[in-house]
């Protein structure tokens, strides 16, 4: 994205990666204000602001319209569409535990994703050693049902943000099921929804370049170029 001649700024989300001093604020509508905050005091409120957020950030995201927040453009990176109850399914994962050290992680991990690189692999176990199980948890199993982002569609479109969704396949582990791309279009933009071919939930890892012509597609765009309008 820098190379592409964007100022990329990358943000820690609450009770993730070095972010210390989590408030117990897990709620989309809460968190959202949080960032918009931070937007703010960083001055960062530009007209040319764009911004990109992969799940629970996608999830995010597409509240910061609700928040007062008027992005450019906002590019939401596979929001989950899943029920409290399949969360509740996948938090019981034994793979995806907090992990005491960090070769026990890598290990563990490495055996479980034979086909992961070395990178990878180490970003994921330094993930399962630092995250914070509270915060996680209340995430996922207290925010309700996740819609990837459709519920807060018409507020963006209201408010003149245009909002694009970026997933791969179902089938590949992406957390949209294929038979919500109707939906999808029809809350989005038929043309502002983007699938991968055999993505998975994180297509930015497994499939970096057609990510990344996906995500310059989606904020090189104008509203013309960007489809119909959210209904």
């Amino acid at each position: 994205m820098a190379a592409a001649g964007f100022r990329v700024i990358a943000l820690d989300m609450p009770g993730h990666g070095q972010t210390q001093g989590w408030r117990g604020r897990h709620r989309f509508d809460g968190t959202a204000a949080d960032i918009a905050e931070f937007v703010r005091a960083a001055g960062l409120d530009l007209p040319d602001l764009a911004v990109i957020g992969h799940s629970w950030g996608a999830m995010v995201g597409s509240r910061l319209p609700g928040a007062g927040l008027r992005p450019r453009v906002i590019a939401l990176l596979d929001p989950p569409a899943l029920t409290v109850a399949q969360f509740e399914v996948f938090v019981q994962d034994p793979s995806e535990q907090l992990y005491s050290s960090y070769d026990a992680a890598a290990a563990a991990m490495r055996a479980a994703n034979p086909t992961w690189t070395d990178g990878d692999v180490a970003a994921k176990a330094h993930g399962l050693t630092t995250f914070n199980p509270e915060a996680v948890l209340a995430v996922l199993l207290e925010n309700g049902d996740w819609d990837a982002g459709m519920s807060a569609a018409r507020q963006a479109d209201e408010a003149g943000v245009p909002m694009w969704v970026i997933r791969g396949e179902w089938g590949a582990g992406c957390l949209i099921p294929d038979a919500l791309v109707p939906r999808l279009e029809a809350a989005f933009g038929r043309q502002r929804v983007v699938t991968i071919q055999d993505a998975p939930h994180s297509p930015q890892r497994t499939h970096p370049e057609a990510t990344l012509v996906a995500l310059l597609r989606a904020l090189e765009s104008s509203p013309v170029e960007a489809g119909t309008p959210a209904t």
